[in-house]
Order: C-alpha cells, then structure tokens, then sequence
C-alpha cells in the first residue's frame, strides 16, 4: 500500500494555488539517503519520475518518495525527520499526464526476517502527523 498525497494546483505548474509556493515534501523519519533519481523527461518510462529511497535502520524500513518536482538531497545524505526533501511535482510516468495533479507518492517497505521487502500502509501515520501540525 502506498498514499498519493495531492495539493491544490489548478494549472499543474507545481506551485499551491492558496500559498503560491511550491510545496516542500518532508522526511517522516530519520535515515540516510540510498537512492535518487533528479533527472526526468517525458520521453521516459521512468513510473517513480524523481524519487528518493531512504533507509531507516532502527526499523529496517525504507521509506519511497515519487513524482517530486526538485530534489533537495544527494546520496547518503542522513535526513532527520521533518527536514525538506523534494519539492511536490509531477514526474513519472502516470503522474505527468494531464489528468493527474502534483502530488506525493509515498511508500514504506519494512524488510522481514528473510530480508524481504513487505510494504507497511502509512495511513494512520499520516492521519497522525496531519494532527500533530493542527
């Protein structure tokens, strides 16, 4: 399971249209960065477009951010939760297309016993940390 997380941007040019800033995606945890793409075009079959994979290791979890407009990080980078990331986009493969608005695409995967990655629905979570910032 992974969350879509939309902001309101009528003309799709990636800035919110109530704030008119662009939008900062925000680490949900501690990890080090061991994966990026900053480089998308249309052309590519690329699904995730920009993305960020960060490893948390006290959960052995890695946490996917898809679709992000700009990067603000370089491999192995250490992130702490609530530090800027990405900026919302809307690169990818599906999220470019016309119908689709700037958004996140957020996933967890935690690896099991057998080092197998199982995705962990982060609905709660992002119920709670919708709260914490009220």
């Amino acid at each position: 399971p992974a969350q879509d997380i939309f902001i309101n941007d009528i003309n799709q040019d990636c800035i919110d249209d109530n704030t008119k800033k662009s939008v900062n995606v925000l680490s949900m945890t501690e990890g080090i960065v061991i994966a990026i793409s900053t480089q998308w075009g249309i052309a590519s079959n690329l699904r995730g477009g920009k993305y960020i994979y960060i490893y948390q290791p006290i959960t052995n979890s890695f946490f996917y951010y898809a679709h992000n407009n700009k990067i603000l990080l370089h491999l192995c980078d250490i992130v702490k939760p609530g530090d800027a990331i990405a900026t919302v986009g809307r690169t990818g493969l599906n999220a470019f297309k016309k119908r689709s608005p700037p958004q996140l695409h957020i996933m967890r995967l935690k690896l099991d016993n057998t080092y197998y990655p199982k995705p962990i629905n982060l609905y709660k979570d992002l119920l709670h940390t919708q709260t914490l910032k009220k």
